[in-house]
């Protein structure tokens, strides 16, 4: 009696433990359909569910699928028989087409950074559970959005670029909801967000937002905000937003950082990026701010105010044009690369630097741009300053191919067609001393052989980039030869779009000057261009 009474306490288990029949059929499905085989984390299918990636079990059934960032590619098949499942969590993978009916004990549906086409009010009118919804990134779209109204416990609700031009109705009657993205969308009416009243993090950049919306000063519980990427110039609103602790405004074209900023007290991360700022006396105010975030401004001199930050923990100045003496009151993390220190600027301050958590500086730039004219089968050399006693040089052509060369200077002998391109030289120093080292690389200023054959008139009518000034797009002529690609670098050297087409959009660029590399089946040449 007590064998057979252990035989059916086992039996009870193994089968609690096992995934019902149907439900491992769709699992498998899901696999074959979305390209198994060439996930980042395959299943082997022979083990049972509980045992895969992603896959959480309970009871006999599938309760969390969460296979983000595994490469799934293909179409999603129907996942109708996982009657229990509560999370889905699919995002930045490849899938696409349009989405299958899905479970309606659903809580938490994240298929962001995918290709999913159709109608999302279709499939998420059955969703009635939802408290976290993220669907930006994808092809979607909504014939309404009267499907917000059946999940009234919403927390988390992404619609990013949906190309909305209103904040839906129905999404103002979540009152429950905590988190909010609508980056990527043109919005100009934002009545309903003023409802918001639970509302803790707040998305919106890339509207091309002209101000900060007069309805977000009714959310007194907001504590993160995002206004990148657009061209603000009215803050007004955020004297009512004493609570924030995390902003950004990084790439707004600002020349100085508002002065609504002093009423934030309470403020611990601040973006200033990518913008063009001047005056940053306003800063002397945040008592409480640990992150400072000032890339991309053409700065010349650290800001004297950020000596006045007490509880400054992290200050990133990466990408300006900063030279002489580095303070010694900066905080115990400071990211400093790609500026124009010199050696001996970096080593004062790190020798007299008693201690430090982190402080990154290396690489740097030296030398200007420049350009040298060639001809096909004839001589050129591209220059650079800085000894080869000190320094192990390497040339660089197209701004990361190693050619082999580490002389002072780029000698060609006999030009070829492939050799008209942008090049640059890594200028390595490494100094060992009692079992510590200490080493930096400063990087040239792109140098560009041309080829000095075509006249003014004819390189401008075989090769060119126009309008310039830009505004919205800018259109490549590449001399009848096919386009390989494009890529468009600030003046920090950083790449920020790449592409292979003729036509690219700049719209979202702040103004300043850029450096596109075009690369074509026989050449590759550079331009500079203005974005206005």
């Amino acid at each position: 009696m007590k064998k057979f009474l252990l035989f059916l306490l086992i039996s009870v288990c193994c089968s609690a433990q096992s995934v019902l029949p149907e439900e491992k059929a769709a699992l498998i499905r899901l696999y074959n359909d979305a390209g198994g085989e060439g996930w980042a984390i395959p299943w082997d299918t022979d083990a049972e569910p509980d045992e895969w990636y992603g896959i959480t079990t309970e009871d006999g059934h599938v309760t969390e699928i969460k296979l983000n960032s595994n490469n799934l590619k293909g179409r999603l098949p129907s996942l109708a028989a996982l009657t229990k499942l509560k999370t889905l969590y699919l995002n930045a993978n490849n899938l696409g087409g349009d989405l299958p009916q899905l479970p309606p004990t659903l809580r938490a549906l994240d298929i962001r950074e995918n290709a999913f086409t159709g109608d999302i009010s279709l499939v998420a009118g059955s969703l009635t559970n939802l408290t976290e919804l993220n669907l930006g990134g994808n092809a979607l779209s909504a014939s309404s959005f009267s499907f917000l109204q059946n999940s009234p416990l919403m927390a988390s609700l992404d619609l990013s670029g949906f190309g909305l031009k209103e904040i839906p109705e129905p999404l103002g009657r979540l009152s429950s909801l905590e988190i909010l993205n609508l980056s990527g969308n043109e919005i100009r009416d934002f009545s309903a967000l003023a409802k918001l009243s639970s509302l803790k993090e707040l998305d919106l950049s890339g509207n091309q937002l002209a101000k900060v919306p007069n309805e977000a000063s009714a959310l007194k519980s907001l504590e993160i905000l995002n206004l990148s990427q657009n061209k603000i110039t009215d803050f007004s609103a955020l004297r009512s937003l004493s609570g924030l602790q995390w902003l950004s405004f990084a790439e707004n074209e600002l020349k100085a950082a508002p002065v609504e900023l002093g009423v934030l007290k309470d403020l611990a991360h601040l973006d200033m990026s990518g913008n063009r700022l001047e005056n940053f006396q306003i800063l002397g105010r945040l008592k409480n701010l640990q992150l400072l975030n000032l890339d991309r401004n053409e700065l010349s001199a650290i800001p004297a105010e950020v000596a006045e930050l007490p509880r400054l923990q992290y200050l990133s100045l990466i990408g300006n044009q900063l030279s002489g003496e580095i303070p010694q009151n900066l905080p115990d993390i400071v990211q400093l690369q790609n500026n124009r220190y010199s050696l001996n600027e970096i080593k004062n301050f790190h020798s007299a630097r008693r201690s430090f958590t982190d402080i990154a500086y290396s690489p740097q730039r030296y030398d200007e741009t420049e350009t040298v004219a060639g001809r096909e089968g004839g001589e050129a050399t591209l220059k650079q300053s800085l000894p080869t006693d000190v320094y192990k040089i390497s040339w660089l052509k197209n701004l990361d191919e190693y050619t082999g060369v580490s002389t002072k200077n780029f000698q060609f002998s006999s030009i070829k067609k492939t050799d008209f391109a942008d090049y640059t030289a890594e200028a390595y120093y490494l100094e060992t001393s009692g079992g510590g080292y200490f080493e930096l690389s400063l990087f040239r200023e792109p140098v560009t052989l041309a080829d000095g054959a075509l006249g003014t008139e004819e390189a401008d009518a075989s090769f060119a980039v126009y309008p310039n000034p830009a505004s919205d797009y800018l259109h490549i002529r590449c001399g009848g030869e096919r386009l390989e690609s494009a890529v468009i670098f600030d003046q920090s050297g950083r790449a920020i779009i790449k592409t292979d087409s003729i036509t690219v959009s700049v719209a979202a660029l702040p103004a300043g000057v850029y450096t596109i590399l075009i690369k074509t089946e026989g050449t590759v040449r550079s331009f500079k261009f203005i974005k206005k």
